[in-house]
């Protein structure tokens, strides 16, 4: 799979995924200034999962209708957990994530939001 990490997430999520073999992309790397359209763009041009713990693009997606190619969302996830998250997340839900799946986590919850044919 293909992701782009946003800054807040941090380097050790995106040094796990690479470590399992994935194609991943930094925030960081482009323009750590970039807005959250930009980034969402970008993800969506790159056909990249977008992991994040901003709950803004949940706004951009659901309420301005933009596009995006899967998003995983942790916005309350400590930093020491979120590694063994994504491992998770992978494990349950990286079918949907392929097919432009939305997965929040937070303390307490995993949900999945699967896209619908009309997106």
């Amino acid at each position: 799979m293909r992701f782009l990490i946003d800054v807040c997430v941090g380097t050790a999520v995106a040094e796990y995924l690479i470590r399992v073999g994935h194609d991943v992309a930094q925030v960081r790397d482009a323009d750590c200034r970039m807005d959250d359209q930009e980034i969402l763009e970008q993800a969506q041009q790159q056909e990249r999962i977008l992991v994040t713990l901003d709950k803004d693009f949940g706004a951009l997606v659901f309420r301005e209708g933009l596009s995006h190619a899967g998003i995983i969302r942790l916005p309350d996830v400590r930093r020491g957990r979120r590694v063994s998250i994504m491992g998770q997340i992978l494990e349950r839900h990286g079918k949907d994530l392929e097919e432009g799946a939305i997965v929040t986590v937070t303390r307490h919850l995993m949900r999945v939001r699967r896209r619908s044919n009309g997106r």
